[in-house]
Parts: structure tokens; C-alpha cells; sequence
């Protein structure tokens, strides 16, 4: 990253689902028995910036803003997240809030339902 000529990086959040049989897997949102790691990426030179365990009955959007904050906090001096990307468990006005205080593009891919269109 110290070459790479890039200064602002996409930070690509999700949650990914893994099913495991170990008998203190707790069930995730789907019904399977397994974990709901937190990952997050940076999408131009495919890093892993942090990689957070979860229990499988931890929803996806807990802590997304903590997430973040945490992400920021790990990017190399004079290196910065630019752009944030995420799906619906990224919906949260409090990290909207922080991204646009920190002066951080970002899109948010959600079902449009109602409640969104509102």
C-alpha cells in the first residue's frame, strides 16, 4: 500500500455467513448453525482490513458504525477510506452520519420497501 500511488480506498463491509457443526454454533438469520464474521475489504487492492468474529445469532448489522470506526482506524498513515459500500445492514443513520462527517462517499444497496422509500 506504501506504492501503490492510490491515497482513498473503497471500504467494502459485509457480514458472510459460515455454517459450522460445532455443537456451540448458534443459529444465524438464515436458520443454519454457524458463525457471521464481519469482514471488511479494501476493494482496489483486495486487503483485508479487519476481519471481526462473530457468533452465528449476531445480526449482521450490529455495530456497523463501530465497524467503521474500527476499519478507519487501521488504515495506514496518510492512506484513508474515501468510499464505503454495504447492503442493507449498513441502512443506519449513525454511520451514515459518521461516513458524511468524515467526508466519506458511500452506497448502501437495500430492498426497496416501503420503510426505504420513506
Amino acid at each position: 500500500m506504501r506504492k501503490d500511488g492510490i491515497q482513498e480506498y473503497t471500504l467494502d463491509a459485509d457480514a458472510t455467513e459460515i455454517m459450522g457443526e460445532k455443537t456451540d454454533a448458534l443459529f444465524t438469520y438464515n436458520g443454519n448453525k454457524g458463525y457471521m464474521p464481519m469482514l471488511g475489504f479494501l476493494y482496489e487492492n483486495a486487503v483485508c482490513l479487519l476481519d471481526e468474529f462473530r457468533e452465528g445469532n449476531v445480526a449482521p448489522a450490529f455495530g456497523q458504525k463501530e465497524f467503521y470506526l474500527r476499519c478507519k482506524q487501521r488504515m495506514p498513515r496518510g492512506k484513508r477510506v474515501g468510499y464505503y459500500r454495504g447492503d442493507s445492514a449498513s441502512y443506519q443513520a449513525g454511520l451514515f452520519n459518521q461516513l458524511e462527517e468524515d467526508g466519506v462517499k458511500y452506497g448502501v444497496t437495500v430492498d426497496q420497501d416501503k420503510a426505504v422509500n420513506r
